[in-house]
């Protein structure tokens, strides 16, 4: 067994770390920003897409203004319709009878009608447990970018199947999470994948607002599907996942605690991050540490460059920490702007797939080739069984990767930090998983575990003790190192980059099934003893007795009392 352990250790000199793509850097790939010939907007890599723009470029929190957001009135749409005015907003899904993609399990396709908006709907697709639907997990899975297709993962990494090369046909996956869960894959906010707004809708651009839509969205699928109230249920995501998957369980958390029995309370037992960005303040430190040691032996930054990276780190983070505490989305929007601007352009990664240092991104700027997935998706027949909507005379139901001007709207977002949110639910006794493929660049282990030491919670002492544990998987393959005390597990997955499903499909399988107690016997022992292993005595850990929840407030409704929550 090779103890990697010692390869790239968590402390010593501190980096930078951000997420955007290199190949936006200069500009070289992009279209114009409001018309002007000094700025530009790119594309990134799958599932972690950042706009760059011209140091010179000032972005304007007028045009991204908020609107209001009535919650009225209600809209026919076609299929089976469940409507409840406590759920705001309304199901139309129906089953796929061609039984695409899995012949052998059932599954409903269709929208979720924000009522109140002009035409904001969210498609989502279904697929029920290969094992026991009856009492198996259910999970929704979150795509990030921000503005990136969830049922692109479905198809890519971890769903019942994949696409051919040829785009025409798809082949079953036995690694499918399906296999012991019954999935949710939903491609949100409106603007990603099949999902769409009409004119004058107010744009979704906040995480209180992400979270608002999907908790209405679970509470209509629940209704519909009333079978799966009582099963566990989880919140999953990758990447920017690392935003969406701390607010849309945190939502379900408080929702669950004020429920005054007008809504169904969710079965929320844990969550779980797989190469996400949750606390940019700390993330962004390691980027120049992972460029210099990282397992693969790969040099990524030249020491001249190390250090005009080290140099820009401190001001990085000054304005990360006013993003955090007087927070207008201008002062959030300067912090990307400097981040992105002041550090990214200092490694040479034109030629390196950022999200998986040992390859080359030979199809730029995504690095990947999703043009089959594309093609599959758009071919009539395809649409017409997932009940795809026509919508006007140019058919905007073009399905694609990731959405530009999605992106966009989460400028004011994309420096904000999410792991505050986990502290009530740790306390409340919901699971936490944060999982990292250790050959990803853009959202790298080391911050991600870095961020898992650093936050304060009653556990913390505890986490803080365990040991890297080797995690055995089937075939004697070591998976990864795990740390695990008091519900929080930490698990950076070796040979992987940030797409661990795709890199990783049966170590990445086998880690959910053990983590929601799903697997076989020998999966169960395998995964125990690797978490009993990393245990490690403590002495005198912090203890939080309370949650307050205010009724009158946003994301940040629970205060854990006794911390200071900064």
């Amino acid at each position: 067994m090779e103890d990697r352990s010692f390869l790239v250790p968590l402390t010593g000199r501190r980096g930078y770390c951000a997420h955007p793509h290199p190949s936006c850097a200069l500009c070289g790939r992009g279209v114009s920003f409001n018309g002007r010939p000094d700025a530009c907007f790119c594309m990134g890599p799958f599932i972690h897409i950042f706009l760059l723009l011209r140091a010179s470029v000032v972005i304007s929190s007028a045009a991204m203004e908020r609107n209001g957001r009535p919650w009225q009135a209600f809209f026919p749409t076609r299929g089976w319709v469940w409507e409840d005015k406590a759920f705001i907003g309304e199901l139309a899904g129906q089953d796929v009878e061609t039984k695409l993609c899995d012949p052998d399990v059932n599954s409903q396709a269709g929208y979720f009608k924000i009522s109140g908006s002009k035409d904001k709907n969210y498609f989502y697709w279904f697929f029920e447990s290969r094992a026991t639907p009856e009492t198996d997990p259910l999970i929704i899975w979150l795509t990030g970018g921000p503005g990136c297709s969830s049922i692109l993962a479905l198809l890519y990494e971890n769903g019942p199947c994949t696409v051919n090369d040829d785009g025409k046909n798809t082949t079953l996956n036995p690694y499918s999470w399906t296999k012991h869960a019954n999935m949710l894959w939903i491609d949100q906010p409106a603007g990603v994948g099949f999902s769409y707004d009409g004119p004058g809708d107010k744009v979704t651009d906040t995480e209180d607002e992400v979270a608002e839509d999907l908790y209405h969205f679970l509470q209509s699928f629940l209704t519909a599907n009333p079978q799966y109230i009582k099963n566990e249920f989880y919140v999953f995501g990758e990447s920017y996942g690392g935003h969406f998957v701390p607010a849309v369980a945190h939502k379900i958390f408080v929702a669950n605690i004020q429920n005054s029995g007008q809504a169904i309370p969710i079965n929320l037992q844990g969550l779980g991050i797989g190469n996400g960005m949750t606390d940019p303040e700390l993330q962004y430190q390691y980027y120049a540490d992972y460029a210099v040691s990282n397992s693969y032996g790969i040099n990524l930054i030249s020491a001249e460059n190390v250090e005009v990276v080290d140099s820009a780190v401190p001001q990085c983070v000054s304005l990360i920490k006013s993003c955090q505490s007087w927070g207008g989305e201008t002062a959030c929007r300067l912090a990307w702007l400097f981040c992105t601007q002041h550090i990214l352009k200092h490694f040479p990664l034109e030629e390196v797939n950022v999200y998986d240092i040992r390859k080359n991104c030979t199809t730029p700027p995504l690095c990947y080739d999703f043009q089959p997935v594309e093609k599959w998706l758009n071919t009539p027949s395809v649409q017409e069984a997932l009940h795809v909507r026509k919508r006007g005379f140019k058919d905007n139901s073009r399905w694609k990767v990731c959405s530009d001007k999605v992106n966009l709207q989460f400028s004011g977002d994309m420096m904000r930090s999410y792991d505050k949110l986990l502290i009530p639910l740790l306390e409340s006794g919901v699971k936490v998983l944060n999982y990292a493929g250790d050959a990803d660049f853009i959202c790298n282990y080391l911050g991600i575990e870095a961020w898992s030491d650093a936050l304060v919670w009653s556990g913390q002492k505890a986490f803080q003790a365990t040991n890297r544990s080797a995690w055995m998987t089937e075939g004697g393959i070591e998976g990864g190192l795990v740390r695990s005390a008091e519900g929080f597990t930490f698990l950076r997955m070796f040979d992987s980059g940030h797409m661990c499903p795709l890199d990783q499909p049966a170590v990445s399988a086998e880690m959910v099934a053990a983590w929601t107690g799903r697997g076989t016997k020998a999966v169960q022992e395998r995964w125990d003893a690797a978490v009993a292993a990393s245990a490690a005595e403590v002495l005198d850990p912090p203890v939080m007795e309370e949650i307050a929840v205010d009724e009158n407030s946003g994301l940040e409704e629970v205060e854990i009392l006794g911390m200071s929550n900064p």
